[in-house]
């Protein structure tokens, strides 16, 4: 993402398309029960019909049941 011409980070969410599920091997009790979700980070053109994607991939966490195919709004940080 990177800083604003302020110098503050860009907050903004983005949009991507769910891939798959991760799986913990081991029980994390610190952990909210939820889904680890693999996401395509979409760009414009993927918005548009045009495309994939980016070659971006993020882990993001769920706790919304999406599933492989959905649209997701994703923010960092």
């Amino acid at each position: 993402m990177g800083a604003t011409p302020n110098g503050n980070e860009d907050n903004r969410m983005r949009i991507a398309t769910v891939i798959g599920k991760l799986t913990l091997n081991q029980a994390m009790p610190d952990i909210v029960p939820g889904s680890l979700l693999l996401v395509r980070v979409n760009d414009r053109g993927t918005l548009m019909g045009l495309n994939e994607g980016k070659d971006e991939m993020l882990v993001a966490y769920d706790r919304m049941a999406a599933r492989e195919g959905d649209r997701v709004g994703i923010s960092e940080g």
